[in-house]
């Protein structure tokens, strides 16, 4: 018996056929690499003001508010922008809150930018600071159908901080 498998082939636009929608599993908590072009989400609730505890040893965790004294030094107030590159992905893309020095300056002035244009930043390290580009031949993003709490979720699922015994902390103080 010969088996034809032409009617059992799926189409490369099922998604749309079938109504299926990605979820989105996990977010990246990092600016856009280096000379990528993105676009920031416009709706400020995609941006998060929040307590980041980030260092080498482990992913980037949110900090409950009322832990910001006792770890002082150790977490610091971020923004965290949602972005999309002009490849598709998304990420939140942290900045500190103020501005400290002239990287972050030229960061805050990108991710703004980024609001209506699609931004490249490239490091300059003789200048201390990002470079920024625009394009304007660049499609204009599609943003999935996604809500602010779907992507912090993916982004924070299992890193948050909400008391001082909490197994991240007590490896950073040794024990």
């Amino acid at each position: 018996m010969i088996f034809d498998v032409n009617p059992k082939k799926i189409a490369q636009d099922y998604r749309v056929e079938k109504n299926v929608r990605p979820l989105l599993s996990s977010v990246d908590i990092k600016r856009a690499d280096n000379g990528e072009f993105f676009r920031a989400h416009p709706d400020e609730a995609y941006s998060f003001r929040l307590l980041i505890l980030d260092n080498q040893y482990t992913l980037p965790h949110v900090v409950a508010p009322h832990l910001e004294e006792q770890l002082i030094g150790i977490a610091k107030r971020k923004i965290l922008v949602t972005v999309i590159t002009s490849h598709g992905d998304i990420k939140l893309h942290p900045v500190l809150e103020t501005y400290t020095d002239h990287w972050n300056k030229t960061a805050h002035q990108a991710l703004q930018l980024a609001k209506s244009e699609w931004i490249q930043m490239t490091s300059n390290k003789s200048m201390h600071n990002y470079e920024l580009s625009s394009s304007s031949v660049i499609d204009t993003p599609v943003w999935p159908d996604i809500t602010p709490s779907e992507i912090f979720n993916a982004a924070f699922s299992n890193q948050c901080i909400n008391d001082m015994s909490h197994p991240v902390i007590s490896k950073l103080k040794g024990k």
